[in-house]
């Protein structure tokens, strides 16, 4: 077992999370607003300039699939330093890239520089806190969320020049590295309770479906309510209640601080996924849609990191190897489910997304609701409320 946290420990812990996730979000968040002056920096189209987001979460996927083979290997203080490190450079070589080639690499360096802190940060917390971490990684993804709202409001005021921003984000990646200094290394995993190989898959493979899924729900509402509710509203209130979706998402996190520290992580995701179905089905109904999205929003809010904390606890002395195979599944669930969205959109226009959402809320609940049958409690037998 890892021995607990002290006081002085814990808050260390979480003031370097807290500095990362703004940085990281920050960094996420900058790329996207900032293609179009790429892509007439460098004289190139559109579709071309996209794939610099594509670099960024490809890179984001591998390297967070290996985070916990990294964190068993060299120790999470190291692991996160290497993930700002490799983000500074990235951000460092975007700002003077003289070629799109050297851009799209700087792009990809940012994208596993983000994979590493991103799975590293909520790693080293689930496991420093164990059953006391749902209001800690709350507390982070709140966190992310106001630096993915500073990164953008950055990057408007500073365009047409796209490159300050990256050089920013060089900034934020050196003052989050002073906290990560003082962190504490959770020690060795607890060896892992002995399960049937079958029981084993299909526990890894349903917590794999819920992020899969839930990303899926995230990414779809994000990407389609402004095409749902342009024909209603018009396109620039459209534009707001996306926003207001996203700003629902971050306040819920922080809402979902005193509910984590109280409720068990188990019953605090298939709760708040019962709730994402209805706020779903209020979108059908075009004078309520916004507020079904932003409702539908505070629902979304502490599924993914409050799932992290339900796997520490449901899988004991695996979660180094299970959370980093989800979260990389969370990243390839919008990659295949935005299609089929964008093609029901096609052949049967803008009123399929609250039927495409719908359909997706239902098997996010299906899906969590079987595994919370089979992981309900703790393999342990040790069913404690944090406190």
């Amino acid at each position: 077992m890892t021995p607990p946290l002290s006081a002085a420990a814990g808050r260390r812990l979480v003031f370097a999370g807290c500095v990362n996730f703004i940085a990281i979000g920050f960094t996420q968040s900058i790329v996207g607003p900032s293609l179009s002056a790429i892509g007439a920096d460098f004289g190139i189209s559109a579709g071309t300039v996209s794939l610099a987001v594509s670099s960024l979460f490809l890179g984001a996927a591998f390297a967070i699939l290996f985070a916990g083979v990294l964190a068993r290997r060299f120790g999470y203080r190291r692991l996160l330093f290497t993930g700002l490190a490799t983000i500074a450079v990235g951000a460092l070589l975007m700002t003077v890239a003289g070629t799109w080639p050297a851009a799209l690499t700087a792009a990809g360096l940012i994208g596993v520089g983000f994979g590493l802190q991103n799975a590293g940060t909520n790693l080293v917390a689930v496991r420093s806190f164990g059953s006391r971490a749902g209001p800690v990684v709350n507390l982070l993804s709140g966190l992310f969320g106001v630096g993915s709202v500073l990164g953008p409001l950055a990057v408007g005021f500073l365009l047409p020049d796209w490159r300050v921003p990256f050089l920013l984000v060089v900034l934020l990646a050196a003052a989050a590295a002073v906290p990560t200094a003082g962190i504490s290394e959770p020690g060795a995993e607890a060896a892992p309770a002995e399960l049937p190989g079958t029981e084993l898959l299909l526990s890894v493979l349903g917590f794999v479906g819920i992020f899969f899924v839930y990303v899926s729900v995230e990414v779809g509402a994000a990407s389609w309510e402004a095409t749902h509710l342009t024909p209603h509203y018009g396109a620039e209130r459209a534009a707001f209640f996306t926003s207001l979706f996203w700003g629902a998402i971050m306040v819920g996190r922080f809402l979902a601080i005193p509910l984590s520290a109280r409720l068990r992580p188990q019953l605090f995701v298939l709760g708040t996924v019962a709730l994402m179905v209805p706020a779903a089905a209020v979108t059908f109904v075009p004078q309520f849609a916004p507020l079904g999205y932003l409702l539908l929003g505070l629902a979304c809010a502490a599924v993914f990191p409050t799932t992290l904390v339900w796997i520490e606890q449901a899988l004991p002395g695996r979660s180094e190897t299970v959370i980093p195979v989800g979260m990389a599944a969370a990243n390839l669930g919008p990659v295949l489910t935005a299609p089929l969205l964008g093609f029901g959109v096609t052949r049967l226009g803008s009123g399929f997304v609250p039927a495409g959402l719908l359909g997706l809320t239902v098997l996010l609940l299906l899906v969590t609701a079987t595994v919370f049958q089979r992981l309900g409690a703790p393999l342990t037998g040790k069913d404690t409320v944090p406190g």
